[in-house]
This record gives C-alpha cells, sequence and structure tokens, in this order.
C-alpha cells in the first residue's frame, strides 16, 4: 500500500508510490537511504538494501534575478515619494531590493527593501525625481536596472500654517504636516 523512506536510519516520508525526491540535502554529504513496504493491515516488512549517495558541491549561484517591472508611486507629499513595483523572480531567491535616486545625473543608491515597496523622505517641495530599482540574490547578484520613473513632489500649501505639536488648535482649524492638510476634529 505504502512505502516508508528512511535517511540514515530516520523516516522521513511515506509515499503511495516506488519514487521519492529528497530536496532537503547538504551538498558535498553521504547519505544512506532504505525503504520499508507497509500492507493495508499495517504490517510493516523489513528494510531494503542500503543504498548510499553522496550529493555534489554546491554550484554557485551566478544567475542575477529578473529586472524588476512596474516601478509605481502610490502617492506623493511635499517631502515624499511612495514607491511600489513588482517581485523579480530568481533561481534561488530575492534577498533585497535596492532603491536609486538620480542625482546630478547619475543614480545613487538611497535604500534597500526586503519587500516591493519603498519611501523615500525629506525631499524638496514641487521637485522632479527618477527612480530605479534594482534585485539582489542570495549571492549578491545584481538584476538589471527598472524602468525609469519620474515623480514630482506636491508643493507646499501655504495657505495653512505648519502644525505645531505645542500649540492648542480649537475644532475647524487646518495646518499642514509633511505636505498633507489636517483638520482638527475637536479642541485640542
Amino acid at each position: 500500500k505504502e512505502y516508508q523512506v528512511l535517511r540514515n536510519g530516520e523516516v522521513i516520508d511515506t509515499v503511495p508510490g516506488t519514487t521519492f525526491i529528497d530536496k532537503k540535502l547538504k551538498a558535498d554529504t553521504e547519505y544512506t537511504y532504505t525503504i520499508k513496504a507497509l500492507d493495508s493491515a499495517g504490517n510493516i516488512s523489513k528494510e531494503s538494501e542500503k543504498l548510499k549517495v553522496k550529493t555534489t558541491h554546491t554550484i554557485p549561484d551566478i544567475e542575477a534575478p529578473t529586472q524588476p517591472k512596474g516601478l509605481h508611486s502610490m502617492g506623493t507629499t511635499s517631502t515624499t515619494v511612495d514607491l511600489m513595483w513588482s517581485p523579480s523572480e530568481d533561481n534561488v531567491g530575492v534577498d533585497h531590493y535596492i532603491v536609486y535616486r538620480e542625482s546630478a545625473g547619475v543614480m545613487n543608491k538611497i535604500g534597500t527593501a526586503a519587500n516591493t515597496s519603498f519611501m523615500d523622505k525629506d525631499l524638496k517641495a514641487n521637485t522632479s525625481y527618477n527612480y530605479v530599482v534594482t534585485a539582489v540574490d542570495l549571492a549578491g547578484n545584481e538584476s538589471s536596472r527598472s524602468d525609469v520613473l519620474n515623480v514630482t513632489t506636491k508643493s507646499e500649501n501655504s495657505a495653512y500654517e505648519k502644525w505645531d505639536a505645542r500649540k492648542a488648535y480649537t475644532k475647524g482649524d487646518r495646518v499642514v504636516h509633511e505636505g498633507k492638510v489636517y483638520e482638527a476634529v475637536q479642541n485640542h
């Protein structure tokens, strides 16, 4: 009915068929496999003859992740740009992303992201910025750059005063904080 697969004397899986692929192995290591058959009554056979195998050396990862696609802005203020993009793929796995912003005609690294979003802060109001993103895998291989995204931060809203944490406001007062307008909903 089923077969128990043993690696180095320990049961690692029970399978219905006569094939098994062991994927959780270390490089350059010897393993001993045996099999036991189980019938529908629950009887277990003696172990099969031992099969010794040795895994090969690890092949270095030289393949870079795919280019990040779909770089876009999820929103801007006068001082921030919220970036997002689609995940890259890699034969081993993407470790992180590098975000670049153009300055004086050169793309400079401004930060890294573990996922597919990044918030660029402390920017100038009403200013145009160019961004690209790359993906980096566990071996340090870096992908080609994403397409360039041009984003312009919003203008400072001078119609309202800047928010002051030490000031008391009354219901209906409007202030600007980090490029966004806020209204007091109660006296504070």
